[in-house]
Parts: structure tokens; C-alpha cells; sequence
């Protein structure tokens, strides 16, 4: 009969816990810095995209600065001359500005 009762964890479980452990960071360092590893691949991707140039984005934005304000962009600038002359109630300068805004989507 046993009158003492044990407590904590057995030195064979503590072995087979560092063990584990140790054969999960030896796993995943090989998968980070190994031959075909995430940071080689990193490289390799950093590589081909300076190769390739510009990105779809970069080409957009450049493609956009060139066509000048979309339609839509000049239809809000419209509307909100016209609110703000009303606001101050001069409708020469929401005649003005109108003008100006054809002509400008007539150019583009």
C-alpha cells in the first residue's frame, strides 16, 4: 500500500516532451531555411517580379493619370459645385465651373 500520493511528471515524460519538441523545431527550421525553404522562395519570387516590371496596379494607376478624371469623377465634382453654390446662392459660379467641366470631358 502506498500512502503517498505522487505528484508532478514521471522523467520519462519530460524526455519524450523535449524530444517532440525538438524533432517540430528541427522540422519547421528545415522548412523555413532549407534548400527549397520559405525564404528561398521569397527570394526567388522578390527576383522574378523586378524581371517582370511594372505590376497590373502600377500600369492601371499610370493608364489613369494619362486619361485624366473618369466620368463618374467629373460628375461628382459637378454635383457637389452645384451644392456648394446653392449653399452660397451664386449661380455663376456653378455655370462657370459646369462650362469648365465639358470642356474638360470633351479633351479626355
Amino acid at each position: 500500500m502506498k500512502t503517498k500520493e505522487m505528484k508532478g511528471i514521471t522523467l520519462v515524460a519530460l524526455v519524450i516532451t523535449i524530444v517532440v519538441l525538438l524533432i517540430l523545431a528541427g522540422v519547421s527550421i528545415n522548412t523555413v531555411l532549407g534548400d527549397d525553404g520559405i525564404i528561398k522562395k521569397a527570394k526567388e519570387a522578390a527576383e522574378t517580379t523586378e524581371k517582370i516590371g511594372p505590376t497590373v496596379a502600377e500600369r492601371a494607376i499610370a493608364a489613369e493619370r494619362r486619361q485624366g478624371p473618369t466620368v463618374a469623377e467629373r460628375t461628382i465634382a459637378a454635383e457637389e459645385t452645384t451644392k456648394a453654390a446653392e449653399m452660397i446662392g451664386d449661380t455663376g459660379i456653378r455655370e462657370t465651373v459646369e462650362s469648365f467641366l465639358r470642356l474638360a470631358g470633351r479633351q479626355s
